[in-house]
């Protein structure tokens, strides 16, 4: 038992450890014999350690045979220049311990890269101008992994492989060279478990990148516009988002690209004129042409990059049978009084939040029904956003201020 041992013939000594007799041979005498893997006698060492001994760096490229040998007097061909399978007598032979000596094996050098694709888009994305130089060994394999050396893929030459179907991540690319007798060279398996002599190249690295626009909840909102009254939408989430850049956009229904505020709520939309705006958040990685102001988000953008849904501000001038909302006083110290013109009967809620998205609507105490004024003397001095909420699924936000 023991081995097989793997050795580079590199001018440095190359021992055998390790070889174990069970004991259970029997015969008068005894020999360990190696041989090639013909079967020719190079030696015939009389103990395990002269076996030992034996520096198989002289013996040049190829596979050493080590044997144990038993036999009875008269066994005829055990010499040096003969061939064991030529052996005349009695006598038995152990199983082989194989001993392989390769030359140098250098997986070389690789040019090329690094590489980054959008993927996910269903285009193919295929690296090319990849080479490699300097490389030895009796055998080689491009090889594919991810950054934890888990093996991806093994193939013929790299620009066979189409990055787009792995997903976001990193790919490396090796160029392996190897001696006969590789273990574990195989889809799944991790590098660091290869056993034999080999040796990797340098890595290429192949950037998988995949935005993610995400998805934003909150309106549609309804303002009217042109009262001199703030109109600013609030509540708006994102979430699911993904992306080295990231960014609002606001357009209108064409996509023509109207502001890039550092967050939708700080626009003010009474200055906008009548009209709907569509708000929109982009991720996208480095590179991205055409986010820019007067830019198309639809038909503009070149790059790597993600759209989320929108969410619709429509501008009206209260004069379309739309809700109308008018507050007074403003600001309101103990009463706020909310009229709603041309209504048309449309069904409303009501609710009024802090800047963080609380609700106190229930600390108003609303004294006449019909006008909808409210008590507001139990809250604190500060501004508000009250929102309607009409049956027609729009959303009506209008600035409060109380003192």
């Amino acid at each position: 038992s023991g081995g097989p041992y793997y050795f580079t013939v590199d001018g440095m000594p190359d021992m055998v450890s390790g070889i174990e007799l069970d004991g259970t041979g029997v015969g008068s005498n005894s020999s360990w014999v190696i041989t090639d893997d013909q079967g020719n006698i190079l030696g015939l060492p009389p103990t395990l350690e002269a076996v030992e001994g034996v520096n198989f760096d002289g013996a040049g490229p190829g596979t050493c045979l080590i044997w144990y040998l038993r036999y009875e007097d008269g066994l005829e061909g055990a010499e040096m220049g003969k061939n064991a399978n030529d052996l005349m007598g009695c006598f038995s032979l152990s199983n082989p311990i194989e001993v392989v000596r390769t030359g140098e094996v250098v997986g070389g050098t690789v040019s090329g890269g690094p590489f980054e694709f959008c993927v996910g888009d269903g285009e193919a994305d295929n690296v090319y101008g990849v080479d490699v130089s300097g490389n030895m060994g009796a055998n080689s394999q491009w090889v594919v992994t991810d950054e934890k050396g888990k093996i991806l893929g093994l193939p013929p030459v790299p620009e066979a492989v189409d990055f787009d179907g792995a997903g976001a991540g990193v790919c490396l690319i090796w160029h392996l060279s190897y001696a006969d007798g590789l273990l574990g060279l195989e889809k799944d398996a991790y590098v660091s478990d290869l056993k034999g002599m080999y040796d990797f190249s340098n890595e290429v690295r192949v950037y998988r990148h995949q935005p993610e626009g995400g998805t934003l909840s909150g309106g549609p909102f309804e303002f009217v516009v042109g009262d001199k009254t703030p109109d600013y939408v609030s509540g708006i989430e994102l979430a699911y988002n993904s992306g080295s850049n990231s960014a609002w956009i606001i357009t209108d229904e064409e996509g023509k690209i109207l502001g890039l505020p550092g967050s939708p709520e700080a626009v003010d939309f009474d200055g906008a004129g009548v009209g709907t705006c569509l708000i929109w958040h982009i991720s996208y990685e480095d590179g991205l042409e055409g986010l820019e102001k007067d830019g198309n988000a639809a038909t503009g953008l070149y790059g790597c990059y993600s759209l989320s849904n929108s969410i619709k501000v429509v501008r009206t001038d209260g004069t379309d049978g739309r809700t109308r909302v008018s507050l007074y006083p403003m600001p309101s110290t103990d009463v706020l009084n909310i009229s709603m013109g041309n209504k048309n009967g449309d069904e409303v809620n009501v609710a009024l939040f802090d800047l963080s998205g609380n609700n106190v609507t229930s600390k108003m105490n609303r004294i006449n029904s019909d006008a909808l004024s409210y008590d507001v003397q139990s809250l604190n001095s500060g501004v508000y956003v009250l929102r309607v909420y009409t049956n027609t699924g729009n959303v009506i936000n209008k600035k409060v201020v109380i003192q």
